[in-house]
C-alpha cells in the first residue's frame, strides 16, 4: 500500500464521516510493513484509526493509538501548519476519550500541556467542562474568558460566566460590541438580571427581545424559566405549553415543565410529557426526570429515585437533577444523603433552589449552626430575593435567640414579592405557630386566587379543621381532590373529617392535627416543582 495516496484516501473519508471505512484504510496502512513511512504520515495514520475507533464508540481502544500520536509528536516531528493543526485535533480527540472513560485528570493533564497560545476555542470549551467537573471553578472561568476573547460572539461562555456568578459589567466587556450583535446583547443582559432575582428587570427585556422575534423558542425558554423562578407557575406553564406548539420536539427545560404539572397534580399529563421526551431522546436527562415526577406522583420513591439516577448518565452537570434527588431523598427521611445531591448542585449552580434544599437538609438533621451559615451566604449573594428572605425567617424560627427576627424576614419577603408561594406558606406557619389561626387562614385565602392548587387548599383545610370548622376543611379537602385526584392528603384529610363530625375521633385527643403540615418547610419542599 502507498502511504501517501492511502492517507489521502482515509482523510477524504474521514471528512464524509465514513468512520468505518478509515478504520480498515488505517488499520492496514499501520499493520503493513512492507511500505516504509515518514514519522509524520506515521503520526496522522494513528490519528485517524484513533479517531474511527472513537466514533465507534471504542474509547478505550483509541487511547492507546491517540499516545502512540502524541509521542511522535513529542519526538520533534518537521514543522508544519498542517501538522501543528493536526496535534491540536489529536489532543482533543485524546482528551474526549479520557473523558469517556472516565479519566478527567488525564484528560486536564493532556490539554494543560498545550501552550495557551495554541490552544482553540474547542480546546478550551473542553478545559472548561473539566475545570467545571473537577470543581475549579476559577480556573474555568478563565477559560469562558479565553473563549470570548477569541470569539466574541460565544454566548455559551458569556451566559456560563454568569452563571458562575461573574458581573455582568465584566462580561459585557468581553463579547461582541457588533450593531448586528445587539439582540444577542440584550439576552445576556436578560440572563444576568435573571441570576441577580432582577426577574421584572430580565422580564422587561425579554418581552422587546419576544416582540422582535416572537417565534424564536431560546428566548421562550428564558422567559419561562423567569417565571418559574419568580415563583408565576401559571405564566410558566403557558410559556412552555406556547413551545410545545411551536417546537414540539422540544426538550430543554421539560422537566421543569413536568415539575410544574406534578404541583397542579396533572398525573397522565406528567406521564403523556415523559413519553413524548423519550420518544424525543432517551440521551438526555429530561424525559428521565418527567418519568421520576410521574412515579413520584404515584408514591413510587424508590423508582423515582432509579430514574433520577439514570438522567446523571445523560448529563451529570444538569442542575434540576439533584434538586430532585435530594428532595425525593428528603421525602425518604434520608437528609444525610439529601445534603450531598444538594452540595453536587452547589457546586455547579448557587441558586436559590440549591439553598433551600441545603438548608431544609441541614435542619432535619438538627444542624441549625449550618443553616444559618447557608442562609447568610445565600443573602449575600441574591439580597433582593423573596425566597432568600423567606429562608432567612424559616431559618430564625428555628434558632432560640433569632427567632423575634423571623417575622421581620418574612414581612420583607412579602414586601419584595407580594405573590411569593414560599413567603405566604411561611407567614402562614409563623401565624398558626402564635396560635393566629385567623391570620394564617385569612393570609392564604387572599392569595388563593393566584395559588389555586391542591397544596394551597391542603393547607387551608387542615388550619379550618384546628378551628373545628369541619365544613369549611372538608370544603378544602374536595377542591384539593378535584385538583389532584390521587392525594393522599386529602383522601386522609376528609376521612379524619368524617370521624371528628361523628364523634368517632376526639379533636382534643388527634395528635394529627398538630402535626399537620409543616409548610414553613414544605415551602422549601420539593424544590424542582415550581422552581428550576
Amino acid at each position: 500500500m502507498d502511504p501517501a495516496s492511502t492517507l489521502a484516501s482515509a482523510r477524504t473519508l474521514a471528512s464524509q464521516g465514513l468512520h468505518r471505512s478509515v478504520q480498515l484504510l488505517a488499520g492496514l496502512l499501520l499493520s503493513d510493513r512492507t511500505q516504509p513511512k515518514t514519522r509524520a504520515q506515521e503520526c496522522e495514520t494513528l490519528a485517524l484509526y484513533a479517531e474511527s475507533l472513537a466514533e465507534g464508540g471504542e474509547h478505550r481502544r483509541s487511547l492507546k493509538y491517540y499516545e502512540r500520536a502524541l509521542d511522535l509528536f513529542h519526538s520533534h516531528l518537521p514543522a508544519s501548519n498542517r501538522l501543528d493543526q493536526l496535534e491540536i485535533k489529536v489532543l482533543g480527540g485524546y482528551a474526549n476519550a479520557c473523558i469517556r472513560t472516565g479519566e478527567l485528570y488525564k484528560a486536564k493533564g493532556s490539554l494543560e500541556s498545550l501552550e495557551e497560545r495554541r490552544r482553540s476555542p474547542s480546546i478550551w470549551r473542553q478545559l472548561a467542562w473539566l475545570y467545571d467537573e473537577l470543581g475549579e471553578i476559577k480556573a474555568a472561568i478563565q477559560c469562558h474568558k479565553a473563549i470570548l476573547r477569541a470569539n466574541p460572539d460565544a454566548v455559551e461562555s458569556a451566559i456560563s460566566l454568569l452563571d458562575h456568578a461573574v458581573p455582568y459589567a465584566e462580561v459585557e466587556l468581553l463579547v461582541s460590541s457588533q450593531q448586528a450583535y445587539q439582540t444577542v446583547r440584550m439576552f445576556i443582559q436578560a440572563h444576568a438580571a435573571a441570576r441577580k432575582h432582577e426577574h421584572s428587570a430580565a422580564l422587561q427585556i425579554l418581552t422587546s427581545l419576544e416582540n422582535m422575534h416572537p417565534f424564536c423558542v431560546d428566548i421562550q425558554l428564558e422567559i419561562a424559566m423567569c417565571h418559574v423562578e419568580s415563583g408565576n407557575s401559571n405564566a410558566a406553564r403557558l410559556c412552555y405549553t406556547k413551545i410545545r406548539k411551536l417546537e414540539p420536539d422540544t426538550s430543554s427545560q421539560m422537566d421543569i415543565y413536568a415539575g410544574l404539572l406534578q404541583a397542579h397534580g396533572k398525573v397522565q399529563a406528567v406521564n403523556n410529557l415523559a413519553e413524548d421526551l423519550f420518544h424525543i431522546s432517551e440521551e438526555r436527562p429530561e424525559p428521565w426526570l418527567a418519568m421520576a415526577r410521574y412515579c413520584e406522583m404515584k408514591g413510587h420513591l424508590d423508582q423515582a429515585l432509579y430514574f433520577v439516577e439514570k438522567a446523571t448518565v445523560w448529563n451529570s452537570r444538569h442542575v434540576p437533577t439533584y434538586h430532585l434527588k435530594g428532595s425525593l431523598l428528603l421525602a425518604m427521611n434520608r437528609p444525610a444523603d439529601a445534603i450531598l445531591s444538594y452540595r453536587s448542585a452547589y457546586r455547579i449552580s448557587r441558586d436559590v433552589v440549591t439553598y433551600e434544599g441545603i438548608i431544609e437538609s441541614y435542619l432535619a438533621l438538627g444542624q441549625t449552626n449550618q443553616a444559618v451559615a447557608a442562609a447568610n451566604e445565600a443573602l449575600r449573594l441574591m439580597p433582593k430575593s423573596a425566597r432568600v428572605l423567606t429562608l432567612m425567617g424559616v431559618v430564625f424560627e428555628k434558632v432560640p435567640t433569632k427567632a423575634g427576627k423571623a417575622r421581620e424576614f418574612l414581612d420583607k419577603a412579602l414586601r419584595v414579592d407580594p405573590n411569593c408561594i414560599e413567603a405566604i406558606f411561611a407567614l402562614a406557619h409563623n401565624h398558626e405557630s402564635h396560635d393566629s389561626l385567623d391570620a394564617a387562614i385569612t393570609l392564604l385565602e387572599e392569595h388563593l386566587p393566584f395559588h389555586h392548587n391542591d397544596t394551597m387548599h391542603l393547607r387551608l383545610a387542615h388550619l379550618y379543621l384546628k378551628k373545628q370548622d369541619y365544613s369549611k376543611a372538608t370544603e378544602h379537602y374536595h377542591a384539593a381532590q378535584r385538583i389532584n385526584p390521587e392525594c393522599l392528603e386529602a383522601k386522609a384529610g376528609l376521612e379524619k373529617t368524617d370521624k371528628l363530625i361523628n364523634g368517632t375521633l376526639d379533636h382534643d385527643d388527634d395528635d394529627e392535627l398538630d402535626d399537620g403540615m409543616d409548610l414553613a418547610e414544605e415551602s422549601m419542599g420539593d424544590h424542582s416543582q415550581d422552581d428550576a
